[in-house]
């Protein structure tokens, strides 16, 4: 199951996970400075669903002494994780990873579309083409 929040979910994941092991810290250590349980945590790290809230990763943040550009990585994911959960997502956020940047504004504009124009020279669609033209075609 991919849901929209999947990959968002998992680089959020994979970021905290860097950030606490360049400090050599702990999970549970970790989940002491996030005021939360171990097993809160370790979803957190495993990208499944939990709540995040910038508050917890700006606290995690300052723990993992990251970067201001590290900071705004985690501050957007959480973004992302937030708008794809509202908007209940879209199928093209599993090719999120092989999209160019700012490209699902086009396939959020395909998956809300009502009906296709299709204007094709030497074919006649699928859906119109007749039993004769079948046979004349192949």
């Amino acid at each position: 199951m991919a849901s929209g929040a999947t990959l968002p979910r998992r680089a959020l994941g994979r970021q905290l996970r860097k950030l606490r092991e360049r400090n050599d810290i702990n999970q549970a250590e970790a989940a002491r400075i996030a005021e939360t349980s171990p097993q809160t945590y370790g979803r957190l790290e495993d990208g499944r669903i939990t709540k995040v809230t910038d508050m917890l990763l700006n606290t995690l943040a300052n723990a993992y002494k990251a970067t201001d550009a590290e900071r705004r990585l985690l501050l957007a994911l959480t973004g992302e994780i937030r708008t794809s959960g509202a908007s209940g997502g879209g199928w093209w956020r599993t090719y999120a990873d092989s999209m160019a940047t700012n490209f699902d504004h086009y396939l959020s504009l395909e998956d809300a579309a009502n009906w296709v124009t299709s204007w094709q020279t030497t074919l006649v669609p699928g859906l119109l083409q007749t039993r004769e033209y079948r046979r004349a075609i192949t």
